[in-house]
């Protein structure tokens, strides 16, 4: 410690802050050189009680947004519930159940596997990010990695039982527009999870490429949640058709039975779910939180220093120039 000798201040103004500052000019006895010591401070025109009213208006807003927030997700969630509800129902009571024998049972594990793994486990893994948003960053990429990893799982094992139950069937594949779509889009979220995994982490790129990568990771992130949300429609859509022909006593789509209205509810699910995703990962203010750097730990700029070497700290008239 030392003690001061003297001590004058004098305000500033400096570019990179937005506001000026107070400069104290401490002399030491025990070192016999002047200190330059800077305190930031907010110094506005408009007076302190003024000042105060703007900051708890900053302060406050910033709270009202987020009160939307967790609502937002538990209403995601519920409609994601859903989701699985009716696709378990339908699959499992209107399109008689599951097998692993090529028969069309078999087939019924495509919709199931595809709408768990692509819509909600692929889903909820974007939506990591939001709803631990204060959580250690490296524990929610690993969960992010784990829930993508299980939707890959699932979109490969329903690959496998589609095309089983063709080819016993003698039925063509990728004739409709549901398996245009569907293949591609599988292939592109595979390339984005190898993408994102080498990026981010392992053996992950430095702070710089990262950074330069990630808005186009979330881009396509988000796109293909969408593109996933068409390919399930359309595959909804086709089944539908395909369960419900009418005529020789069965149901006719047109109709409306009951199975049309489970599968179509299961589509509005969907897209209600998809909806509420993009909004909570896209809207700005719901953004994982960063850390504010300390102004007072920024360096300075070069236009600064010279004006630190340009004042006299034993010049009185020094305060009245800065002014």
């Amino acid at each position: 410690m030392f003690s001061k000798k003297s001590a004058q201040f004098a305000i500033q103004w400096f570019p990179s802050w937005k506001g000026p500052c107070v400069l104290y000019y401490v002399e030491c006895e025990c070192l016999n050189q002047t200190v330059l010591q800077m305190e930031f401070t907010e110094l506005e025109p408009n007076g302190p009680t003024e000042n105060k009213e703007l900051h708890s208006q900053d302060s406050n807003q910033p709270a009202t947004t987020m009160r939307a927030f967790y609502p937002l997700v538990l209403a995601s969630q519920v409609a994601v519930v859903l989701v699985l509800i009716l696709a378990g129902y339908w699959t499992g009571h209107y399109l008689g159940g599951f097998a692993w024998d090529g028969s069309a049972k078999e087939f019924n594990l495509h919709p199931l596997l595809m709408i768990l793994g692509l819509v909600f486990f692929y889903g909820d893994a974007i939506l990591m990010f939001r709803i631990f948003r204060k959580e250690n960053k490296t524990v929610v990429k690993v969960i992010h990695m784990l829930m993508q990893s299980i939707a890959i799982i699932c979109g490969i094992i329903a690959l496998k039982a589609v095309f089983r139950f063709h080819n016993k069937a003698g039925i063509p594949n990728m004739y409709t527009l549901h398996s245009w779509v569907g293949l591609p889009v599988f292939v592109l979220f595979c390339l984005q999870y190898i993408g994102g995994f080498v990026s981010f982490f392992f053996p992950k790129l430095n702070e710089t490429r990262r950074a330069a990568v990630l808005p186009y990771h979330k881009f396509f992130g988000v796109t293909l949640l969408g593109l996933v949300c068409v390919t399930a429609l359309t595959g909804i859509n086709n089944k539908l058709f395909f369960a419900m022909p009418g005529g020789e006593g069965k149901d006719k789509y047109s109709s409306l039975p009951s199975q049309a209205y489970v599968g179509n509810f299961l589509g509005l699910a969907i897209v209600i779910y998809a909806v509420f995703v993009g909004f909570l990962v896209t809207f700005d203010e719901y953004k994982r939180e960063q850390e504010a750097p300390n102004p007072e730990k920024l360096p300075l700029t070069t236009a600064e220093m010279k004006q630190f070497q340009t004042m006299d700290p034993a010049d009185p008239s020094a305060g009245e120039e800065a002014k």
